[in-house]
């Protein structure tokens, strides 16, 4: 296990204290759409805290979170982090499901992107994304990890622009970062 991964926060069981991040409960309780989180462990390192929200929000459906370097926004970004959960008692469909429809949407938007899969179980789909070719914004280099659970879907993304190139390590610890991902049930 690398260093600071005994740090870990839970998604969604986000507390925002004046910008800051903790992994304390909310007060959502285990009633309602979230009644299961995910440990992510790769949101500190060296114990200290090597991503900020740039963005979240939620609704009865789905909540996103967006994170970025210190000193980065979710509008100039070169590494983000989006975490997003997904209420399956509003007819979210399977693991597949979702990652079909990401692949169309993604074409219809940039059309030379390719979306590759890396790893897959029932349940559970690790892949790669080439964001090419769209009318706004810079070429991006995604890896994600969809992950079901009883309640919910999980969507872990790591992406980068061009500024952080993925090379072949960082793409290599990022797989394993993703496959760390754990869905747990809140208490």
């Amino acid at each position: 296990m690398a260093s600071g991964y005994g740090r870990f926060i839970a998604v969604p069981l986000l507390l925002f204290l004046g910008g800051g991040l903790s992994s304390c409960s909310t007060g959502l309780g285990n009633s309602g759409p979230y009644q299961e989180a995910i440990l992510v462990p790769f949101v500190f390192e060296d114990d200290n805290s090597a991503w900020e929200v740039g963005y979240s929000a939620q609704n009865e459906v789905q909540r996103v979170v967006e994170f970025v370097r210190p000193g980065q926004t979710v509008e100039n970004w070169s590494e983000l982090v989006t975490i997003q959960t997904f209420n399956k008692a509003a007819g979210v469909g399977s693991v597949e499901d979702s990652l079909a429809m990401y692949r169309q949407d993604l074409l219809s938007r940039c059309p030379d992107s390719k979306v590759n899969i890396i790893r897959q179980n029932s349940g559970d789909v690790v892949y790669e994304a080439y964001v090419m070719g769209c009318a706004e914004g810079p070429d991006e280099h995604v890896l994600a990890r969809v992950l079901d659970g009883a309640h919910s879907q999980f969507l872990v993304q790591y992406a980068v622009r061009e500024a952080a190139t993925m090379a072949p390590s960082r793409r290599t610890d990022w797989i394993e970062k993703l496959m760390s991902v754990q869905v747990v049930r809140n208490p």
